[in-house]
């Protein structure tokens, strides 16, 4: 099983992160870029987006961050890893819990099921 799996049990407490993780996540300063590159864009950035972006419910958000806030430590970092900084390599995150990646995905999930009883 891989990280990117996620049971069907958890579908729901599944898209509340997501959103969670939308909602939580802080927008990047242009500071580390160099001024003459900074309004650079490829030439696919200047199409027109045909995505609408969908709103977030900036309630249920704080309800599951609040949930979240209530997971051991180490449940927490998992959940803040996978859903709000995704780029984290995944071995920074094994050696920042002290796992391997089977144990992460077992992590993951076991915290999934605490922030789905804790919202129900």
């Amino acid at each position: 099983m891989t990280i990117d799996h996620i049971p069907p049990q958890f579908k729901e407490v599944n898209a509340r992160c997501e959103e969670w993780g939308k909602w939580a996540k802080v927008s990047c300063r242009p500071f580390g870029i160099q001024p003459m590159f900074r309004h650079y864009r490829a030439p696919g950035r200047w199409d027109v987006e045909t995505v609408v972006p969908t709103s977030i419910n900036p309630l249920q958000a704080l309800e599951v961050e609040r949930a979240i806030a209530t997971l051991p430590e180490q449940q927490r970092a998992v959940l803040r890893w996978y859903y709000v900084w995704p780029a984290l390599h995944i071995n920074a995150v094994c050696r920042e819990v002290g796992t391997d990646s089977a144990g992460l995905t077992a992590m993951r999930d076991s915290a999934l099921g605490r922030v789905s009883s804790l919202l129900a």
